[in-house]
């Protein structure tokens, strides 16, 4: 079946020439126009930095309706700007109160401090005069110790001698005497050695305490 062609314009018709009647689109209708996309709402940020609330959180306040028939509040602006700058004199005293104790605090402490140290040096200054004796008590042990040794020696040679003549002429006595005082020195240099033990031992603890103080 052919299409009908659109009638040219004349007096009897008051459509155009190019007019098609609306039966021609029943069987293929012409594409519809897509629909345009929906616009989203863009979220609103706060602008407080450093926000807890999340990117897309709205404040209530915005919501609110106030109403103007009624006054927020009684109070003037004089009035306002009166008490919050006594709010602010309380706070700027107070402020430098705290300011002014946390001063003497740290005053305090530092002086505390500083005698501490000075104790401390006072106290290791001791000790290692204490140390200083010591080393020369044990050099004086050292020499006494040493001329022990040479007397024992030389009383041990007189000995030898003694035993010598003793064969000659039997005199126990005499060799008896000399073992006693031999037995004196042998005496005298232990218990020399003795202190000289003691006093290492001594030094070694307090050198042991002086490495733990630094």
């Amino acid at each position: 079946m052919a299409e009908p062609q659109a009638s040219p314009k004349s007096q009897s018709t008051p459509y155009p020439s190019n007019f098609a009647p609306a039966y021609r689109y029943k069987s293929n209708p012409p594409p519809q126009p897509k629909p345009a996309p929906i616009l989203k709402p863009i979220p609103i940020s706060p602008t407080i930095p450093n926000s807890p609330y999340p990117y897309t959180f709205v404040p209530s306040y915005r919501y609110q309706k106030v109403s103007t028939s009624t006054p927020l509040s009684t109070t003037t602006k004089s009035e306002t700007s009166s008490s919050s700058s006594f709010n602010l004199s309380e706070e700027l005293e107070i402020l430098k109160q705290q300011q002014k104790q946390q001063q003497l605090d740290y005053h305090s402490n530092e002086e505390q401090f500083k005698s501490q140290i000075n104790q401390l040096k006072e106290e290791l200054k001791s000790v290692k005069k204490e140390k200083d004796q010591t080393k020369n008590d044990n050099y004086q042990l050292i020499n006494q110790i040493k001329q022990l040794n040479e007397q024992n020696k030389e009383l041990m040679d007189q000995l030898k001698i003694l035993k010598e003549q003793n064969q000659q002429s039997n005199n126990e006595d005499q060799i008896n005497k000399l073992k006693h005082e031999n037995n004196q020195l042998k005496d005298q240099l232990e218990s020399l050695k003795q202190k000289d033990r003691d006093k290492e031992e001594l030094l070694n603890q307090i050198e042991k305490i002086l490495k733990q103080d630094n």
